[in-house]
């Protein structure tokens, strides 16, 4: 691991714990549409798209109106996100290792930053992309390009790392040419697909990734 020299980071589900508070608040948006619970709609969820993407799978022709509900319901509920077991640990790792870390969140911008800020301030991230910042999000990789930009590190050999949770953070790490890790266990992400993924890294928690680097 003497080679690498970034990290790249999804957020909800990887370095925080989010779902409670997404769940919640877009149970409240779906509530206020009588389109019953999240359980029931989630089912429409395509996961190669963006959670907003996504909503007009749920919302149809209120998609628009019923996202900007959400955020601005979520905007009050940022508090409640916990760090994930080691996300700390792990930052803070990397951080005293003097390898550069970013963050690529197909999370609205603004709600992203203020969770980070609120939950690792001590960390310096060089940058932090959210779904505002580039015209596409993850899968696609133009979030990691923009992340990148004028940081002087190049993705070259599997010097970059991208830590994530789903389907779209492996496609988007293989598209931009990074090395793709999973960390953690996830209900997004399945064991077919895991599996047909050779140059996959799939570890069960932050501190193995640590270890990782120990090797």
């Amino acid at each position: 691991m003497e080679q690498v020299t970034a990290v790249i980071f999804d957020w909800d589900e990887t370095l925080a714990q989010t779902r409670p508070v997404v769940v919640r608040v877009i149970e409240e948006v779906l509530s206020k549409y009588k389109l019953g619970d999240w359980e029931t709609v989630k089912k429409k969820r395509d996961p190669m798209k963006s959670f907003k993407n996504n909503f007009s799978n749920y919302f149809g022709e209120y998609a628009e109106e019923a996202y900007t509900c959400y955020v601005d319901l979520y905007r009050n509920a940022c508090h409640e996100a916990k760090l994930s077991d080691g996300a700390e640990e792990i930052t803070a790792f990397l951080q005293q290792k003097n390898i550069r870390q970013f963050i690529v969140s197909n999370k609205e911008t603004e709600l992203l930053k203020k969770e980070v800020t609120n939950l690792l301030p001590e960390i310096n991230f060089v940058n932090i992309i959210g779904a505002n910042d580039c015209k596409r999000n993850k899968p696609y990789p133009d979030q990691v390009f923009k992340a990148l930009e004028n940081t002087e590190v190049n993705i070259d050999n599997d010097n970059v790392l991208f830590v994530g949770d789903s389907m779209q953070d492996v496609e988007c790490a293989y598209a931009s040419g990074c090395k793709a890790i999973v960390v953690g266990d996830s209900d997004l992400i399945s064991q077919s697909y895991i599996g047909s993924k050779k140059d996959l890294t799939v570890l069960a928690s932050f501190y193995d990734l640590q270890e990782y680097f120990n090797k």
